[in-house]
């Protein structure tokens, strides 16, 4: 038997009462095992296991380092991420951009992978031969100045630049907004573009530009 005083009696008495009070109070309000429902979480929130991630991952990334065989091509309306970066010279940040430009403004030419940041002159000889743009030859034979297509039609692959609209013109490698507005003003007041070597009465389209045109407009 302890040998408490009365005070320390009556403390210990309520120590016990509130001890008993908790208990009870547990058991009434506690949730029973029937109630608890186990989630499992997606850690990655994507459906997918760590392991599957981690596979596919890899998988990317070895498909980026694998070299182009002789003759492959890229498709560059479609190619992924993992398939730009075979091309020699590209990385993760020009691949990048490659996506960002055509996602912008679908490429209508191998010549338009001139509008990606990083890529110039020496960059896209290299990887001429290497890409593709649908209904367009990756190596394309360039046509003599004014060259117009046989029988004076226009093939589904050239701007008729007595037709297009800005929009249009403004696919053409070295047209942008301005120069486009001033194929449009030209060619409503004067007579339709005879020949690509018409262009140079356009104001801003020189010798080099009208060479590059050559092989992709036509007049009708």
């Amino acid at each position: 038997m302890l040998d408490l005083n009365r005070s320390e009696r009556r403390a210990l008495s309520a120590a016990v009462f509130l001890v008993g009070l908790a208990a009870l109070s547990r058991a009434a309000w506690a949730p029973s095992s029937t109630d608890v429902q186990w989630k499992s979480v997606d850690p990655l929130g994507a459906g997918g296991s760590p392991r599957d991630e981690v596979a596919t991952a890899l998988a990317r990334e070895a498909r980026a380092q694998t070299p182009l065989e002789p003759g492959e091509t890229i498709d560059l309306a479609t190619a992924p991420p993992e398939e730009l970066r075979r091309l020699p010279g590209v990385g993760p940040n020009l691949a990048r951009e490659i996506e960002r430009e055509r996602a912008a403004r679908p490429f209508r030419t191998v010549e338009d992978l001139e509008r990606v940041p990083g890529i110039g002159p020496t960059t896209l000889a290299r990887l001429r031969d290497r890409v593709r743009v649908p209904g367009v030859a990756a190596l394309k034979a360039p046509a003599l100045p004014g060259e117009r297509p046989a029988g004076g039609s226009c093939g589904a692959d050239l701007v008729d630049v007595n037709t297009a609209p800005a929009n249009v013109l403004e696919t053409l490698p070295g047209v942008g907004p301005a120069l486009a507005g001033r194929i449009l003003e030209h060619r409503s007041r004067h007579d339709p573009f005879r020949s690509a070597m018409d262009l140079e009465a356009v104001s801003g389209i020189g010798p080099s530009l009208t060479s590059r045109l050559a092989s992709l407009v036509c007049t009708r």
